[in-house]
């Protein structure tokens, strides 16, 4: 199923006079495809049509964000990491909610995950991994500074 076939209830629909290169919009951001999904929702590469630059867009399933608990939640944790400025923690513009599905943009980082890695036995030698677990400790150290505990660590 390609990325345009992929139905997103949340999201509005492309406008009708323009191209059907993306999936549809939320908010002020135009959602071009899927990089992930997880749990609580779904991760998009979108572009910010006000400031004409690449984000990922975070945003809740449907599901959850009925929840009040969940979706209060969301947001406030989103607000408490756009505080943590750190290299190793991408850096959070935006947090709001769209026809009540809460969402957050964030910095687009290019590259891939460990799990990519693995999937084409592409195993990092001792040094990267090291590397790899410095970098996210000292992310994790800036968030816990902000007195933000990181539930998901993927």
């Amino acid at each position: 199923m390609s990325s345009a076939e992929i139905k997103h209830d949340f999201l509005d629909p492309p406008a009708e006079n323009g191209s059907a290169d993306y999936l549809g919009t939320i908010g002020p951001y135009r959602v071009i495809r899927e990089l992930g999904k997880g749990g609580m929702g779904y991760v998009f590469l979108a572009e910010d049509v006000r400031l004409k630059r690449e984000v990922a867009l975070k945003v809740m399933t449907q599901k959850i964000a009925a929840t009040p608990g969940s979706r209060k939640r969301f947001i406030s944790e989103a607000r408490s990491m756009a505080a943590v400025h750190h290299d190793n923690v991408a850096t959070i513009f935006e947090v709001g909610e769209y026809k009540g599905t809460p969402y957050m943009a964030m910095e687009l980082l290019e590259g891939s995950t460990l799990e990519s890695l693995a999937e084409v036995e592409q195993r990092p030698d001792y040094a990267e991994v090291i590397r790899y677990a410095r970098d996210m400790a000292r992310g994790l150290a800036a968030a816990h500074a902000q007195g933000i505990v990181h539930r998901d660590i993927k």
